[in-house]
């Protein structure tokens, strides 16, 4: 009952908009704190944190079941080497290999799917190379129509689209976020930036099915206007809204990459409504 008290009030610390998911590996060489928790949750200390790199040696163990919180609070690792690995369940998660000048070599089991935050931050933002996540977007031509397609892999519920079609260029976001209850025929989009900027989409309508978990899924596909993409280009989104239902972007540096990749390289004008 305690690790599922933990689990449920950590959930709560959030993401920092940095967050790297699957890109791990950006953090090689790089210098990463330890965060300290809420007074409240200190005594559940720290999971994932061991000692050998077979990961069966909890390090400073144990207090519920995972590392003490004293003996890691605070401290500064180097990460030394990141490495995939494949569990039981066949999925594919991290160790990472830290090292510190008096705790010596820890692991820490990483996954990029997980809904919890990781227990750490880094010391100095991340360098991320220019046109890094160019990688991510997907270009497909209709052989019929000439009209070309651009996608972005969906991060957070967002996925940026780019069509041209006779020397006409159109940006939208494609977002999708889950209900618990199901509306239908409405419409509404709202995407919040950072310093209190915000971009409204009254109009636009909304589709819902019924996902694998038996939620509702929402779905809106967003034009923009030129002055919305320079908006965007600028000021990273912090949340979405689909009518009511809300979901809140971790990282949001990739998505400024990815518009960028898609306008880098576009001189013609974008849509004016």
């Amino acid at each position: 009952m305690k690790k599922l008290i933990f689990v449920f009030l950590i959930a709560s610390l959030g993401y920092g908009q940095d967050f790297l998911g699957e890109d791990i590996n950006l953090m090689v060489d790089q210098q990463l704190r330890i965060k300290e928790l809420p007074s409240d949750l200190q005594r559940y200390g720290y999971d994932n944190f061991f000692r050998n790199i077979q990961m069966t040696r909890k390090f400073a163990c144990c207090r519920n079941f995972n590392s003490r919180y004293e003996k890691l609070v605070g401290l500064v690792f180097i990460v030394k080497q990141i490495s995939p690995y494949e569990n039981r369940s066949g999925d594919i998660l991290h160790t990472l290999k830290l090292e510190h000048p008096t705790v010596g070599v820890l692991y820490y089991k990483y996954d990029s799917k997980s809904q919890l935050p990781p227990p750490f931050e880094l010391e100095e933002p991340l360098n991320i190379p220019n046109n890094y996540y160019c990688k991510d977007i997907a270009v497909a031509k209709n052989k019929f129509t000439q009209e070309i397609v651009s996608r972005s892999k969906f991060q957070d519920g967002i996925s940026i689209m780019k069509r041209e079609k006779d020397s006409l260029t159109s940006l939208y976001l494609s977002i999708k976020t889950l209900g618990v209850t199901q509306v239908k025929n409405k419409k509404g989009v709202t995407i919040l930036l950072e310093n209190d900027h915000s971009i409204e989409k009254p109009q636009v309508k909304l589709e819902v099915v019924t996902d694998t978990t038996k939620q509702f899924a929402y779905s809106a596909l967003v034009p923009l206007t030129a002055l919305e993409v320079q908006l965007l280009l600028t000021h990273k989104i912090t949340k979405t809204r689909l009518y009511i239902f809300d979901n809140s972007v971790k990282n949001s540096r990739k998505l400024m990459d990815y518009l960028k990749c898609l306008t880098a390289s576009d001189s013609i004008p974008l849509l004016e409504k």
